[in-house]
């Protein structure tokens, strides 16, 4: 299950995902779907956070955190999403924009 986690995340993020062939939707067997969400979660632990930018675990491209813009990569700008840190330290993710965002950090 860890090599077909890689293996699908590998394909899914060839060019920052922005490939036509990139699989949308991957079919398992009921019992196995959290082993590979936990198999696919490792994967993607390992990318590297830090110093204003994110470094991809499978392909070492690096991204600018912010504003998902490739540094020094030849793939398309990742897409970035409104967070907020509130008081008790929760990280709220805003899928959907909240009115008024602009669109930067």
């Amino acid at each position: 299950m860890k090599k077909a986690a890689e293996r699908l995340l590998w394909a899914k993020m060839i060019n920052a995902g922005q490939v036509c062939t990139s699989i949308d939707y991957l079919l398992l067997p009921e019992h196995k779907v959290e082993e590979f969400l936990r198999e696919a979660e490792a994967v993607l632990a390992d990318g590297i956070v830090g110093d204003g930018k994110v470094i991809c675990p499978l392909h070492s491209y690096k991204f600018d955190l912010a504003t998902g813009t490739p540094l020094g990569n030849v793939c398309q700008s990742l897409k970035t999403y409104h967070t907020e840190l509130t008081p008790e330290r929760h990280v709220l993710l805003w899928l959907t924009p909240p009115s008024g965002w602009s669109g930067e950090a």
